[in-house]
């Protein structure tokens, strides 16, 4: 991941998104160590877990950012909720704690984050090699990912096909959506 100091820190009116960095291992284990939120395959172990992370800050084409309540219950301990962002670019991605699906945090998150990524980067991410690929963010959901397909839709993605792919040894569809840049859907 670039420097997270070439990343800013972005607030919502109820959230807090910053880049991902180094202390986040806890919170990105209790995300991806989570039955619920990785319904489709086995949860991540430790190990598997911070081998993620330190691939997402290892990546050049990573913007990944935490997610936490703004204004939490317990102010003086503010945690991770989810992840989102650009987690290899032009892919995008999100998943949120359990506790905190259904009050919009996904769509109100993912919403900022596009919107910091196209004003900061208007012409797309430069370390994306293919000029194609700098005008549009993209997206994968798993299946019977009701919920994630809705946040997408409401983000401005659309829904593109779908792509086969192999998870522990067996076959699983997964659903494409894009979103083009902003200037891109006004013209289309």
């Amino acid at each position: 991941m670039a420097s997270s100091q070439e990343f800013p820190i972005v607030t919502t009116e109820r959230l807090l998104l910053r880049p991902l960095r180094d202390s986040d291992a806890d919170g990105v284990y209790a995300l991806r160590s989570n039955p619920k939120v990785f319904y489709w395959k086995t949860p991540e172990d430790r190990i598997q877990s911070d081998k993620w992370l330190q691939g997402r800050l290892s990546d050049s084409l990573c913007m990944s950012y935490c997610v936490e309540l703004l204004h939490p219950p317990d102010s003086t301990n503010r945690k991770v909720i989810g992840l989102t962002g650009g987690h290899h670019l032009p892919e995008i991605g999100y998943i949120f704690e359990p506790d905190h699906w259904g009050y919009g945090y996904a769509t109100e998150a993912l919403n900022a984050w596009i919107e910091m990524y196209w004003s900061r980067f208007p012409e797309g991410f430069p370390l994306v090699k293919e000029e194609e690929a700098r005008g549009y963010l993209k997206a994968l959901t798993g299946p019977e990912s009701v919920g994630s397909r809705g946040v997408l839709k409401k983000c401005g993605f659309r829904h593109v096909g779908t792509e086969e792919v192999e998870e522990e040894g067996r076959k699983v569809t997964l659903d494409k959506w894009r979103a083009d840049r902003p200037e891109e859907r006004q013209r289309v």
